[in-house]
């Protein structure tokens, strides 16, 4: 461990990061823990502005992030008055925050970390919007695309840059991430299943999944996916983010599966009813023959 921070220290000079930062880039958990007993700077930044997130956020070590948040009880919503500022919003290159720069690689497994104590949502980097036209999303995802990539992109949200790179499950995660904090917001009610916002793998939800893919696949027509979407409140960014997904002339039904799937995730979360709430919407865009197929397959199973 003396070797280890002796090498961390003369990094630190060349590379323009402390000790501290070192140990969060490299992921070295225990080098961390130690620096922090023993008083180093936690809201250092080198160079750039990276803070000891942004560092762990970005190659991928969950497990600093998680020592961030829980054991130094960084509150994701909060001020913290030991950081100065909010450790998760603040900036690094162009006013983008730590989240942007883990989903450039695609670590859904840190989105999901930093999501379950995230609130507030979307913000715009410092590029192409100022605080007067930004609206109320999940700021969280901020941490995950580079500003090299939102530079490129003036005036778009995470959302948007996720999209336009397809990484389509980081996309799903954000959009179902916006709507079950936009539901908490306005409710009192609990969660009724864990909170996550990976794709659903469960055996508890597999026949309703299975539901969702026979409906998208094989009966609604290319325009029903967004009847459904605005039917259950999508932003338009959120729908324009599922139809960036190109895989040919039948897109549609991706579209279809992926709105069915981000929806059946807000609704068990919220413990509304999945079967009547799939009816009354398949009532909304007049789907009879859809109607009926759905009272058929509930029926049967």
């Amino acid at each position: 461990h003396i070797c280890y921070v002796l090498f961390l220290n003369i990094n630190a000079e060349s590379h323009g990061m402390d000790a501290l930062l070192l140990a969060a880039w490299f992921g070295n958990l225990n080098i961390l823990k130690m620096l922090v007993e023993k008083g180093s700077d936690r809201k250092s930044t080198n160079q750039e502005g990276m803070n000891m997130l942004h560092c762990a956020a970005q190659n991928n070590h969950s497990l600093i992030v998680e020592y961030i948040i829980k054991d130094l009880q960084l509150d994701l919503n909060k001020p913290i008055e030991v950081f100065s500022s909010q450790l998760h919003c603040s900036c690094w290159q162009e006013g983008n925050t730590a989240l942007h720069l883990a989903a450039r690689n695609g670590h859904s497994t840190m989105v999901e970390v930093l999501l379950s104590d995230w609130k507030q949502v979307d913000e715009k980097n410092e590029v192409s919007s100022t605080v007067a036209v930004l609206r109320s999303k999940i700021c969280v995802f901020m941490l995950f695309f580079p500003s090299n990539i939102l530079s490129l992109q003036q005036g778009k949200t995470p959302l948007g840059v996720a999209a336009r790179g397809n990484h389509i499950i980081i996309v799903d995660m954000i959009i179902k991430a916006e709507r079950y904090f936009a539901w908490k917001e306005v409710s009192l009610v609990k969660a009724f299943y864990p909170l996550s916002f990976k794709p659903d793998r469960t055996t508890q939800t597999n026949q309703l999944r299975t539901a969702m893919w026979n409906l998208a696949n094989h009966h609604l027509k290319p325009k029903d996916w967004k009847k459904l979407a605005f039917h259950w409140n999508f932003t338009e960014e959120q729908i324009k983010a599922i139809g960036e997904q190109w895989t040919g002339t039948k897109s549609y039904k991706e579209h279809g599966h992926r709105t069915l799937l981000i929806w059946l995730h807000g609704i068990l979360l919220t413990g509304t009813n999945p079967v009547k709430g799939l009816y009354e919407a398949l009532i909304s865009i007049e789907q009879k023959l859809l109607k009926a197929l759905h009272r058929k397959y509930c029926k049967v199973n």
